[in-house]
């Protein structure tokens, strides 16, 4: 894979993965104000000012709450399964997390790189990542785990391509993207599950389109992710072995970031059909789209959707 065809396929992957007072310790960064997300919560990043920050809202888009206010772009917030912490990178390739019950956000202890896309295990207990890595002449990105009371840090998957978007189907699968390139030049990107008990990794679908952006419905057992597999980009689910696809969205617009409601019945995703990218909802089966506005009529640009 050329140079640029990776430099570009990287800029479109992290493209797609406000302290309202702010006091800087020796620790990290606290915020005051904050309190333990509620259920059914989504945390998002939206263009508000001149940079991407880190926001809170309840799944019907109302009691929005800035979380960061920095210069940087804050990216890809990855709430926990008890809604008390969110992960999530920033522009400078680091990963931080905010504790919503003590206000306090924590830049984590990594080796020196670029780091973004975390993501929780069910218990809570780790965070997976991409690592990347950028020279002149390659670029490579490989999948990270961060255990959260140890602070180990160890290379999970590392394979041809480059891995993106890692989340976790049940506590011993990871699903992922890889990039590779395709017929002629073309670069695409397809799913692949790693099983951690037996380090095996396997393909969920064969495919000449990009299939990313994956995340799993532990009461559905089924898989949600953005393809663009009839043009542009739509919302699809898949069962956990690669079978029974389903097409949920079908329209001009690129649909992507697909994330599940807690009890699987509805996904939150990025579209922008409006010209911008906004926050919108639909059933599992496809049926009651439903606009999310958790700035009012203010047109302000979302994306990397977490709802839990």
């Amino acid at each position: 894979m050329s140079f640029s065809h990776r430099r570009v396929l990287w800029l479109m992957g992290i493209g797609f993965a406000g302290f309202c007072l702010v006091t800087l310790g020796v620790l990290g960064l606290k915020v005051r104000g904050i309190a333990e997300a509620p259920a059914g919560a989504i945390a998002f990043v939206a263009y508000r000012g001149d940079s991407w920050n880190l926001f809170l809202m309840s799944e019907a888009g109302s009691g929005v709450r800035q979380l960061t206010k920095t210069p940087i772009d804050e990216r890809a917030p990855a709430l926990s399964q008890d809604r008390k912490v969110i992960a999530y990178s920033n522009s400078n390739g680091e990963l931080w997390t905010v504790n919503l019950t003590n206000d306090r956000h924590v830049k984590l202890n990594l080796p020196k790189g670029f780091y973004n896309s975390p993501r929780w295990s069910p218990d809570g207990e780790e965070l997976v990542f991409v690592a990347h890595e950028a020279t002149a002449q390659s670029e490579d990105a490989d999948i990270l785990s961060y255990q959260m009371k140890t602070g180990k840090v160890k290379t999970v998957i590392k394979q041809t391509g480059i891995q993106m978007y890692p989340t976790f189907a049940g506590r011993y699968r990871i699903l992922y993207s890889t990039a590779l390139v395709g017929p002629g030049t073309q670069v695409i990107q397809q799913l692949w599950s790693y099983d951690l008990q037996k380090g095996r990794a396997e393909q969920l679908l064969m495919s000449n389109a990009n299939d990313m952006q994956p995340d799993y419905s532990r009461g559905r057992q089924r898989i949600a992710f953005a393809s663009n597999k009839e043009g542009s980009f739509d919302l699809w689910t898949v069962d956990e072995q690669g079978h029974n696809l389903q097409r949920l969205t079908s329209d001009p617009a690129a649909e992507t970031n697909p994330c599940w409601s807690p009890d699987g019945s509805r996904l939150v995703f990025v579209s922008n059909r409006s010209g911008q990218s906004e926050l919108w909802t639909i059933r599992a089966d496809g049926q009651d789209m439903k606009k999310l506005s958790p700035f009012g009529v203010e047109a302000v640009p979302v994306k990397d959707p977490d709802w839990k």
